[in-house]
């Protein structure tokens, strides 16, 4: 599963039992990585930033992926237990 594959999964739905911050029907425009750092672009905007946190995290499992729009695991430490990944 690459990056968009994972995105659009989360993106997709919710497993019973799990709640996401990001908003039901949100979409992915696109999702781009060069040198470790990906953008991704999600509609509709802007995101709650524990909603950031589940795209964070979720594109991050990826070895080539270090940072997404400029922001980190690091930069969620607060909210990592409630920044589930889902991916199928």
């Amino acid at each position: 599963m690459g990056e968009a594959s994972a995105l659009t999964a989360l993106l997709a739905s919710v497993p019973d039992g799990y709640r996401s911050a990001i908003p039901a029907g949100s979409r992915l425009r696109s999702v781009a990585v060069s040198d470790g750092a990906a953008t991704a672009r999600i509609t509709p905007g802007p995101l709650s930033r524990a909603a950031r946190a589940q795209i964070v995290f979720t594109l991050t499992q990826f070895p080539t992926v270090g940072s997404v729009d400029g922001e980190t695991r690091e930069t969620f430490t607060d909210l990592t237990p409630a920044a589930a990944i889902f991916v199928a």
